[in-house]
């Protein structure tokens, strides 16, 4: 199997099926963008109501619901060099991270296990209109996706799986 990023021949299809993991979040950091911020997005859909800071950390709220944290001044414990989304933080990050949740008694991350993306395999294509669904069996389930792209059967495409970030946010 080729490394991601030599996958610039395989066709690319955002799909959402079924992931079961734990505190599902996304790390965000751009000194350019944003300043020495590291954003921690839980959902990304709904609109800050509200906002507490604890310490170094601002917890943000969508009426009583956690919806991320903004962590300041995070260049002064760890330099970050990704600019934008963090797709598969290290144990190393995540343990800096918690600690400095730990510290100021918010809620720590579970370490993600996956970014999200998976190889898959086309296995059946269908015309629907304008559009072709296409069966992807991504290993333990064929799920399905629309799309336009000029795709074959045995294609190896790659899937995002439910609540992966995608390059744009969403």
């Amino acid at each position: 199997m080729k490394s991601p990023l030599e996958m610039k021949d395989y066709q690319f299809i955002a799909l959402f099926c079924k992931n079961n993991m734990k505190n599902n979040y996304s790390l965000f950091y751009s000194y350019k963008n944003v300043g020495d911020v590291l954003l921690v997005v839980f959902d990304n859909d709904l609109k800050a109501t509200s906002h507490i800071r604890k310490g170094q950390v601002e917890v943000i709220y969508h009426e009583q619901e956690i919806i991320g944290y903004n962590i300041f001044d995070i260049s002064k414990i760890i330099k970050i060099k990704t600019q934008g989304l963090i797709y598969l933080p290290s144990k190393e990050l995540v343990a800096i991270i918690n600690s400095i949740l730990k510290n100021n008694d918010i809620e720590e991350l579970a370490n993600p296990t996956s970014s999200g993306y998976i190889i898959g395999e086309v296995v059946d294509i269908a015309n629907k209109g304008d559009k072709k669904v296409v069966s992807i069996d991504i290993g333990k389930e064929i799920v399905k996706a629309f799309t336009n792209d000029e795709i074959h059967i045995k294609d190896k495409i790659v899937v995002a799986t439910l609540h992966t970030r995608l390059n744009d946010g969403r």
